[in-house]
């Protein structure tokens, strides 16, 4: 898949899940999901085997509703794998998905 390809099929699972998307770049896309008390933010951005996809849940990361959000909205196209990097923690989770074979 190319990068616009990703992009493509993020901003089409996003919105099939009630993400209101804000933005789309060339190789990203910015999006947010509101429930009740509770917003998430999603950046993803394009790579040449899938995507890099951060999350971050009211401003903060939080790995249990993080994992449940991505495995949701990303589960059934991509294998999900935890991204740790130096900033992984802090104000968002960092996750590495690539697209499932069929």
């Amino acid at each position: 898949m190319e990068f616009n390809q990703h992009i493509k099929l993020a901003e089409q699972l996003l919105k099939q899940n009630k993400c209101v998307i804000y933005q789309i770049f060339e190789k990203g896309i910015m999006a947010v999901f509101d429930k009740k008390e509770t917003r998430t933010s999603i950046v993803c951005s394009a790579e040449e085997d899938g995507l890099m996809v951060s999350i971050s849940v009211n401003g903060r990361a939080n790995l249990k509703i993080s994992q449940k959000f991505i495995q949701k909205i990303f589960g059934k196209r991509y294998a999900v794998e935890r991204h740790l990097n130096k900033i992984d923690g802090q104000q968002a989770n960092y996750f590495k998905l690539t697209v499932l074979r069929a």
